[in-house]
C-alpha cells in the first residue's frame, strides 16, 4: 500500500528529482508474466477458482462507472449475460441466495485473465492524479490541477486501451447513479453515493475539486483495492455506499466504515509486547474503527 500523500517536502523533492514521476503508460511498474515465471494472476484465483468466487463488481463501482458511461467498464468488467449490463453486489449482505451473486447471468465478475493479466503497482494515471492534488492544495507541481486531473483520466484510458477520453473529461452532467441489485430486488438498493460530475469546475471549492481528482483516481486504479481503500481513508473520497448489515457491535461506523485491520491472533501469541505498543499508539482498542495516524479525514 502506497501512502505517498501528503507532505510537502516528498512532493517538491519528486518534482526537482532529475529522474521525475511516471508520466506515460510504459513506465508503470507491474509484473508481467512469461514463459519461465508461472502464476496465477491472484485475482483471477479469487476471482474463478476459489469456491462460488470471491470477489465481483462492488456496488459502489456500479453506481459511479454506470452513471458515467464509463467506456473502462469493458476492461474492467465482464457483462452479466442475462441482459448485456454491467451490475455489483453490496458489501454486507444477508441471503439465502447467493448463488444469484455468482452467477455470471446476474453479476460482473472482474475481467482478468490468469496469465496474461500484469500484475499492476504503479501507474501514470496515479501520477498524474497525485499532482493534481498538489495542484489543488497550492503546491508547485509543475502544471495546474486541471492540467494533470484531465491528463490521469487520458493516461488511465490508454492504459486500459480505451478510447473515448475526449467527450469523457468534457462530461459535466453525468452523475452516479443509485444503485439497483440486480440478483434479489429492491430491498438492496441504495440511493446514489455522491453528485460529483467528471468535467473539471474551476469554479468550484477546493473541496469539491478535491472529491472530483479522488474519485477519478480511485476508479483508475482498479484493480489495486488496497490502494483505493487508503484513498477513501485518507481523503473521505470516493463517498461509497455504506454496508447493508454492521456486525461490527458499534466499533466500527457504518458511514465512514473500517479504517483499519486489527492485529491477527498469531501476533498476540508470537509478539505479545510488540502488540501492545502498537495497541498503544493507536490511541484507541486494536479494533477496525481505529483510525491509523495518516488517517485524517
Amino acid at each position: 500500500m502506497r501512502i505517498l500523500l501528503w507532505r510537502k517536502p516528498k512532493q517538491k523533492k519528486s518534482v526537482d528529482n532529475t529522474i521525475g514521476f511516471i508520466s506515460s503508460a510504459n513506465e508503470r511498474a507491474t509484473l508481467k508474466h512469461s514463459s519461465n515465471l508461472v502464476y496465477f494472476h491472484p485475482l483471477y484465483d479469487i476471482a474463478y477458482n476459489f469456491n462460488a468466487g470471491e470477489a465481483r463488481m462492488g456496488a459502489s463501482m456500479d453506481a459511479y462507472m454506470n452513471g458515467y458511461n464509463d467506456p473502462r467498464l469493458a476492461a474492467y468488467f465482464t457483462r452479466a449475460t442475462e441482459d448485456g449490463g454491467y451490475h455489483g453486489v453490496r458489501q454486507g449482505i444477508s441471503t439465502s441466495v447467493w448463488d444469484r451473486y455468482v452467477d455470471s447471468r446476474y453479476i460482473s465478475n472482474i475481467n482478468v485473465d490468469e496469465n496474461s493479466t500484469e500484475i499492476v503497482w504503479m501507474t501514470a494515471a496515479e501520477s498524474f492524479f497525485l499532482r493534481a492534488e498538489g495542484a489543488l492544495r497550492g503546491w508547485p507541481m509543475g502544471g495546474t490541477a486541471q492540467e494533470f486531473y484531465e491528463r490521469g483520466i487520458a493516461a488511465s484510458f490508454e492504459e486500459n486501451n480505451i478510447s473515448g477520453y475526449d467527450t469523457y473529461i468534457a462530461d459535466a452532467t453525468s452523475t452516479p447513479i443509485g444503485f439497483v441489485d440486480n440478483a434479489q430486488g429492491s430491498s438492496l438498493n441504495a440511493p446514489a453515493p455522491s453528485s460529483i460530475t467528471i468535467a473539471w469546475d474551476a469554479s468550484a471549492s477546493e473541496e469539491e475539486n478535491l472529491e472530483r481528482i479522488i474519485t477519478q483516481k480511485w476508479i483508475a486504479l482498479f484493480p489495486d483495492g488496497p490502494e483505493g481503500w487508503a484513498e477513501f481513508r485518507r481523503t473521505g473520497y470516493p463517498k461509497l455506499i455504506p454496508v447493508v448489515t454492521n456486525n461490527s457491535n458499534g466499533s466500527i461506523d457504518t458511514d465512514i466504515q473500517v479504517r483499519r485491520i486489527p492485529y491477527p491472533q498469531s501476533e498476540y501469541n508470537n509478539n505479545r509486547e510488540g502488540v501492545l505498543t502498537g495497541v498503544s499508539k493507536l490511541g484507541g482498542q486494536d479494533n477496525g474503527g481505529v483510525k491509523l495516524w495518516w488517517d485524517k479525514k
